[in-house]
């Protein structure tokens, strides 16, 4: 039957003509099909220019925090004519050891590190109005951005979202060793045509109403070794005493502050001060002197020579008490203010 042929069906004996008609369903039903697809995808927005970082220099002793920067291309397209577009990006942490302290901060592993001490270096980002991108939890706001002009009556849009990251300060982060850091992450971003609401932090408006759209970006951050004395200026203060208090052996304290990057090895060492003689450092008023040592520790008879140490967390120091003592003299000083100034030495 040639009607059948015309149909793609092996002839039949069967006058009947059932097999047409199964037939017209069956494309019927694929043409409703595909008809409750089409408005899924009439209006979307796609990534055409992922954010690239440039390599990223960190020095925390500097104690001012390390930017970078990218941007983001979105391309929004719509087959019906639109005003606005707004895009909502957060973050999508895929490893534990990417979540931060909060919900806006984020962390980059450290290569080879050990799963018992890792090293994690904390960062954050925002928006151009200064808006973190956060994690994308409905009761967190996150950046974003919309585009568009009233009565634009638009069918495509390119919407460029800026990234701006910093790493964050000594005082907020842990164990952050020396060396390169490289992680990838993970952006998503929600879209809405015309919305109502043109602001992200409010999560009813886009976030969660659309799949998001997904793109990666790396970050590559090297973190230099340093150390620092946190206190300059140690003041070792023996007060007022009397002749007969000084030939006693008079004693003062203080602590000398060191802040590394963690786990650096450094030496502090201290010269002989101005007066140095006999085996003794000695403070100075006019042509009288005042022999004294100083002391690793309080209350020892360690002199101090070369201390070492290693770094702590960069959030924290490591606080290496000294100590003076004035010599016993045979002879009882001459009255007046004595002083000599010691340098401390760093290295690491």
């Amino acid at each position: 039957m040639h009607h059948q042929k015309h149909f793609g069906l092996l002839p039949l004996r069967s006058p009947f003509s059932g097999v047409r008609i199964s037939s017209y369903m069956f494309i019927a039903f694929a043409t409703l099909f595909m008809m409750t697809l089409t408005p899924a995808s009439a209006q979307t927005c796609v990534v055409t220019s992922p954010a690239v970082f440039p390599d990223t220099t960190i020095d925390f002793m500097l104690g001012t925090p390390a930017t970078t920067s990218a941007t983001i291309r979105y391309k929004c397209t719509s087959p019906k004519k639109f005003d606005w577009v707004t895009v909502c990006a957060y973050m999508q942490t895929t490893d534990r050891n990417q979540i931060g302290s909060d919900d806006y901060s984020f962390h980059q592993l450290q290569q080879n590190s050990s799963a018992a001490d890792p090293s994690l270096l904390a960062w954050e980002i925002t928006d151009a109005n200064d808006k973190p991108y956060g994690t994308g939890k409905t009761s967190v706001a996150t950046g974003g951005i919309t585009v568009g002009l009233d009565s634009g009556a638009f069918n495509e849009l390119n919407v460029d979202m800026a990234l701006y990251l910093a790493y964050l300060p000594h005082y907020r982060q842990k164990s952050v060793r020396s060396g390169r850091y490289n992680t990838t992450y993970r952006l998503a971003a929600h879209y809405e045509f015309d919305s109502t609401n043109h602001f992200c932090d409010n999560p009813s408006t886009t976030i969660g109403k659309v799949k998001p759209v997904v793109s990666k970006f790396t970050l590559t951050a090297d973190v230099l070794k340093g150390c620092q004395l946190e206190n300059t200026d140690v003041l070792l203060d023996f007060g007022k005493v009397g002749a007969v208090s000084a030939t006693r052996g008079a004693r003062a304290n203080a602590n000398i502050d060191v802040r590394c990057t963690y786990e650096t090895d450094y030496q502090l060492t201290l010269d002989n001060g101005r007066n140095f003689k006999d085996g003794f450092r000695r403070m100075k008023s006019g042509k009288n002197f005042i022999p004294y040592q100083l002391y690793s520790g309080s209350g020892t008879s360690v002199p101090w020579t070369k201390v070492s140490g290693k770094g702590a967390p960069v959030n924290s120091f490591n606080s290496h008490p000294i100590e003076g003592k004035l010599a016993p003299a045979t002879v009882a000083p001459a009255t007046g203010i004595y002083n000599d100034t010691v340098i401390m030495t760093l290295t690491f």
